[in-house]
């Protein structure tokens, strides 16, 4: 009997301790948001995600590199930003860019094509490439991708097939290569989760933040 209660003992014991362990190995854990407004949704929403995330993780831990209008040719320049003392497998980033280049290429155009949306897949493949020679230390399973929600309002809904290939390839594209996705179709539903109808509102901006706190735990 003794040694039962002894034995359960040091089970709960070692159990603490993996908490423990995982809990300072999560703090430690460095998140660089690469991108565009659906990361850095601070002018459509307050609290914003990035006041979300400082919330849950030290503030030295988190690099904000994402903006609001960012293309990926704009992007490029926020790589560059990224410190390469940070090129580790402790790094986790977190990838939201293509929209804006599908809002003014193939939204806010008079004739769209799958030709033009194929030569964003090409700036983005090519993009996420280069991100992955700079930070090249990186685990790929690291790299999370985000896709592209369904806007609510009628107006994006002729322009849902274009979003299907969009997240297609995405998916296709991280799966190949071992990145990991951030599904936003799965939870940015809802009218409320958006302002100005097309970006994360602070009801959305709240659950984008805690999917990216999940891939810390």
């Amino acid at each position: 009997m003794y040694f039962i209660i002894l034995l359960l003992l040091l089970i709960m014991i070692i159990f603490s301790q993996k908490q423990i362990i995982e809990y300072f190995e999560n703090k430690s854990k460095n998140i660089f948001l690469i991108g565009d407004s659906i990361l850095q949704n601070k002018l459509y929403a307050n609290p914003s995600i990035e006041d979300y995330l400082y919330d849950e993780v030290e503030k030295d831990k988190i690099f904000f590199f994402a903006e609001d209008n960012t293309t990926i040719s704009s992007c490029s320049s926020q790589i560059t930003q990224m410190n390469i003392n940070y090129n580790n497998e402790n790094s986790i980033v977190f990838i939201s860019v293509g929209g804006n280049d599908i809002l003014n290429k193939i939204v806010y155009t008079d004739n769209p094509t799958i030709e033009i949306l194929n030569n964003i897949i090409t700036d983005y493949t090519f993009f996420i490439k280069s991100l992955f020679l700079r930070m090249n230390s990186l685990k790929k399973s690291n790299i999370i991708l985000l896709n592209i929600y369904y806007p609510t309002n009628s107006y994006f809904h002729k322009f849902y097939s274009y979003i299907d290939q969009w997240n297609k390839f995405i998916n296709d594209f991280a799966e190949k290569n071992n990145y990991k996705v951030l599904d936003l179709t799965k939870f940015m539903t809802d009218k409320d989760d958006f302002s100005f109808s097309i970006e994360p509102s602070t009801i959305g901006g709240k659950k984008i933040s805690n999917h990216i706190i999940s891939y810390l735990k």
